[in-house]
């Protein structure tokens, strides 16, 4: 692993970018990142790499469906079973969140089904969701970064702490976020939660200023970054093989980890102190 290709983000007041040069490595964890998969085979390279070097390697979601006509169901499916195993076998270096297109399938509810959703095997991806569902989670923290399948606009979080606070009566801790966030999943059916998570934004087709965790559009990300966090996220194609970043005008870094058809020449890595 060359120290010149893993990016870095500083958990300090001015949200500078650095490089590793600029850490002493052997002091903060590893986070590397892999963006949609689609029944693609790319995370398995980066698995290879960095199993054994990293602390983390998180997915960020977007395990099912495709829009390549000659990509199966069945291809799909093996793939998506093979990240599950590798969850199982690694309970604690690998992390999944889910993805709009696997929010179609974790409740199988008409209201958040989307494009590319596969009819005939959708039972049996409930039935595989349903089942692992403590696998999988909408977000994660690592000091002032937060990660998830499409990131957080300050608009969705503020209709996520009316809800939280109405239902449980006392005001959301930001600190809490990332478990109340992911408590969420534990929810058998279709609640006011898991409908705002599925909210979309007016830039994929919807009627929200912006949408939620799973569907927020690049575009809608940059114009709203939640402040005071830098996120990593994946949802929206980049080119290139690698990872792109833009900084907000408050100073948060944005990452997009979603390389389309592209092999994963260069993911994105995150030194940390603390996780949640």
């Amino acid at each position: 692993m060359n120290n010149e290709n893993i990016g870095t983000l500083r958990r300090a007041s001015a949200q500078k970018m650095l490089f590793s040069a600029d850490y002493t490595l052997s002091m903060h964890k590893q986070a590397v990142f892999i963006g949609d998969v689609h029944g693609r085979h790319h995370w398995q390279s980066v698995v290879k790499t960095w199993l054994d070097h990293a602390d983390l390697i998180v997915f960020l979601g977007d395990y099912l469906d495709t829009h390549d006509p000659r990509m199966t169901s069945e291809r799909i499916n093996a793939n998506f079973r093979a990240i599950i195993k590798l969850k199982q076998q690694h309970p604690d270096k690998i992390r999944l969140h889910l993805g709009n297109h696997d929010f179609y399938y974790f409740y199988n509810n008409p209201l958040y089904i989307g494009s590319g959703y596969r009819e005939d095997i959708a039972d049996e991806w409930h039935d595989l969701l349903q089942k692992n569902r403590d696998l999988f989670r909408l977000a994660s923290r690592f000091d002032q970064t937060l990660a998830s399948h499409a990131g957080f606009t300050n608009w969705w979080i503020k209709q996520f702490q009316h809800t939280y606070e109405k239902k449980m009566r006392h005001p959301l801790d930001m600190n809490d976020l990332v478990p109340a966030l992911n408590t969420c999943l534990k929810t058998v059916s279709p609640d006011q939660f898991t409908n705002l998570i599925a909210t979309v934004g007016l830039k994929r087709g919807g009627f929200s200023p912006s949408g939620g965790p799973i569907w927020c559009d690049q575009r809608e990300l940059q114009a709203d970054p939640l402040v005071g966090f830098n996120q990593t996220v994946g949802h929206t194609p980049q080119q290139g093989g690698r990872y792109t970043q833009t900084l907000a005008s408050g100073g948060e870094w944005l990452t997009f980890n979603d390389l389309g058809e592209s092999l994963i020449t260069q993911p994105f890595v995150l030194l940390y102190e603390n996780a949640d």
